[in-house]
């Protein structure tokens, strides 16, 4: 019996993304957190309110490829498909480790994202359930500040990693975290993030460590939802 060819390997690059890019970032990143149950409590008016979910998910992407923030990057990773390129995982960094010396140095300052989508108005938004999204911003609010605390503010932080669902199982999303980890060793920057329970694998596998886990408390009937902090330590 013959054996079918192989289905060749997709050409990928990675870069960070532009302008261009934020309606396939918006698209993506709302297609790999479906996956998260976290996400999905957060967010849990979205079918009802498709709209609101699509426009400030918009915005937050538009904020973070803007060049207005440089805290912060967006990094992509596209595949090669019948000659078209395709996003197939994307990641965003806080890399105001970098940035906080500069603005320092120059005695300058800016109003960080959260002033202007609140100021668009995302505390109305409709698609969120408002007691459980208080209690994860208020989780990885006090797991932000407990980072800056024991690594004194050096630390190279990662906001989300996901894979398109179209693409999973290939590798895309470890190759992102590649990238981040390289420059934590250039930088001589502890990597730290609050995995959930679907990324922690690929934390471990990675050579990340456990500095605890931290509990969703939100008043209902919910699943018990956690997330752990994670430290990539860097060694040259």
């Amino acid at each position: 019996m013959a054996t079918l060819p192989s289905k060749p390997i997709a050409k990928s690059r990675i870069r960070e993304a532009e302008p261009k890019d934020i309606d396939a970032i918006r698209i993506g990143m709302i297609a790999s957190l479906t996956s998260d149950p976290t996400w999905r409590y957060r967010y849990i008016n979205r079918d009802k309110y498709p709209e609101d979910l699509f426009k400030y998910s918009r915005l937050y992407v538009e904020l973070m490829v803007s060049g207005k923030f440089p805290d912060y990057l967006t990094m992509i990773l596209e595949v090669e498909e019948d000659s078209v390129w395709k996003l197939a995982a994307l990641s965003i960094w806080d890399a105001s480790y970098v940035n906080s010396r500069i603005h320092k140095a120059k005695g300058e300052s800016y109003n960080p994202p959260t002033q202007v989508m609140e100021a668009a108005g995302v505390k109305t938004r409709r698609d969120i359930y408002p007691i459980y999204d208080a209690a994860f911003i208020k989780a990885i609010g006090d797991t932000r500040k407990e980072f800056t605390e024991l690594f004194h503010g050096d630390e190279f932080y990662l906001n989300l990693l996901g894979t398109h669902p179209d693409f999973r199982r290939r590798g895309y999303a470890t190759q992102l975290l590649k990238w981040g980890i390289e420059r934590s060793i250039r930088d001589n920057a502890p990597l730290v993030l609050a995995a959930s329970a679907m990324g922690e694998p690929t934390y471990l596998a990675s050579g990340f460590e456990e500095l605890g886990r931290v509990p969703i408390v939100a008043e209902g009937d919910y699943e018990k939802q956690e997330f752990v902090k994670m430290v990539y330590r860097p060694r040259k």
